[in-house]
């Protein structure tokens, strides 16, 4: 057991990482299909790699980092949604990861940041049951960003490595991009208050670097999507399309808003309750400023979706910064080698019973993924455990399209699932396959039905009860096809 100790603690960060990949394997590899953003990122990739260009040939309103990586990991490990799920889990393990490297780096101690980052796991599990997601990759790469600039690096590589993770944020989803970079403005100009002109002149320097090395990368990709053809595409569905969310509001969403603010008001009375009352010390404080004005900025990326997952994503910051907070006051006011004691104690029981569990719950996966549907048709569903309802839909929808397909007719499916059918036939039907409104670009849901007006030779399939449809889907287009 001491040698097992000995070993962790020289291997704090590798031992870490390993059990925190360990512990979210068995959500992620053990969460049941279904449709949902798994399914649609999956699907936006897997045109890709049959030859479809992003912005061209889907109806993708993201930057497309995320994409880009998902495509080259599926080329080469394999085009299925095992090793989808897999890049899922890598990303959310270093969003894990990062958080703990974040409180280490602020000098929190092993136990305490131990506590808080699997705190934070069991808070936002939810995340890795949507299968690898641009969200939770771009805040990953927030948390990356706040502990390089937190860090002792020299000024112009931090600048320059700065710079490069904000373009590498805002290519992965472009709304936390800019909400990150703002908070950072905002973060470099609070840093001017008290200091003298040369200092203030060094601050200022760093920022337009950081923000010019950002800006040359994007004007770089903005570029290469000139050239292959897709810059057009891009600017319609990432830029002029997203105005069509703001048509979509509902009174759960104004909620959301408001609840927004109420938490924005709480942090920065805790903030103010840690800095005055319980008298939190410069240093401290100077170290979790910028977490702190990030956890604020980072609530905005809710729009223009103000859902469940889009909310839980947004208090990751939030919930980090608060714990942080209590945990300062207890090593200030609770201390003590009796209390470390049982901390380590405790903290090595959740390790062995965390590492247990998982291995039984990753046994149960394989026997299950062994039982799934694993042949030529589904090859790529393999290791997902599918439901039978599911595989019964598939073969008769498929079916049927491939009949009309023979009789000279084309069969579009207008629906949330469309792509579950389209991919097992290889059938690309561009922005039909994801009829969100959001996601139909410039033209919206007008522009939409002039698509099917044009059609020819061809039968509109839709769901027939209101129970399977979501929110995003068009009541407009759905009364047009009826």
């Amino acid at each position: 057991m001491s040698k097992v100790k000995e070993f962790i603690s020289k291997h704090e960060l590798v031992s870490m990482f390993l059990f925190l990949l360990l512990i979210a394997s068995t959500i992620s590899l053990n969460t049941m299909f279904c449709v949902g953003d798994e399914q649609w990122n999956f699907g936006n990739i897997y045109k890709m790699i049959n030859g479809g260009t992003i912005y061209v040939d889907n109806n993708v309103i993201i930057t497309p980092l995320f994409f880009f990586i998902g495509k080259f990991l599926l080329i080469l490990f394999g085009t299925n949604f095992v090793v989808f799920r897999i890049y899922g889990l890598v990303i959310y393990t270093f969003l894990l990861f990062f958080i703990y490297l974040l409180l280490r780096q602020l000098k929190i101690k092993k136990t305490y940041s131990f506590f808080i980052t699997v705190y934070l796991f069991f808070s936002t599990m939810n995340l890795t049951k949507s299968g690898a997601n641009y969200n939770v990759m771009a805040v990953a790469l927030v948390l990356l960003a706040i502990i390089v600039q937190n860090s002792a690096i020299k000024k112009n590589i931090k600048a320059l490595v700065e710079g490069l993770l904000m373009f590498f944020i805002f290519f992965t989803k472009q709304n936390i991009g800019a909400f990150y970079i703002i908070g950072l403005v905002v973060y470099h100009l609070s840093e001017l208050k008290g200091k003298d002109t040369d200092k203030k002149k060094e601050i200022l320097k760093k920022l337009f670097l950081e923000l010019f090395i950002a800006f040359f990368c994007l004007l770089i990709a903005i570029f290469g999507m000139y050239i292959k053809g897709n810059l057009i595409g891009f600017v319609d569905y990432c830029i002029l399309g997203i105005k069509e969310f703001n048509n979509n509001f509902s009174l759960g969403q104004i909620t959301n808003m408001v609840y927004d603010l109420g938490s924005i008001v709480l942090l920065i009375l805790l903030n103010a309750i840690a800095d005055k009352v319980f008298k939190i010390n410069e240093e401290k404080r100077a170290e979790k400023k910028l977490i702190f004005i990030e956890s604020i900025f980072i609530l905005f990326i809710q729009y223009p979706i103000f859902n469940h997952y889009h909310i839980e994503l947004s208090f990751v910051m939030q919930k980090l910064y608060i714990a942080v907070l209590f945990v300062s006051l207890i090593e200030l006011y609770f201390n003590s080698d009796k209390k470390n004691k049982i901390m380590e104690r405790t903290c090595c029981f959740f390790v062995v019973l965390g590492i247990v569990v998982s291995v039984i719950h990753l046994c149960f996966y394989v026997i299950e993924a062994k039982q799934s549907y694993i042949n030529e048709k589904y090859k790529i569903y393999y290791g997902m455990t599918i439901e039978d309802q599911y595989v019964e839909t598939m073969n008769k929808v498929c079916d049927y399209m491939v009949k009309e397909k023979e009789n000279g007719n084309n069969v579009i499916i207008i629906s949330n699932k469309a792509m579950i059918y389209n991919m097992l036939l290889n059938i690309n039907n561009g922005a039909f396959d994801l009829p969100f409104i959001g996601n139909f670009g410039a033209k919206g849901e007008d522009g939409m039905i002039e698509k099917i007006a044009a059609l020819k030779n061809t039968k509109l399939m839709i769901v027939k009860d209101e129970e399977d449809r979501i929110y995003q889907e068009s009541d407009k287009i759905r009364e047009y096809i009826m």
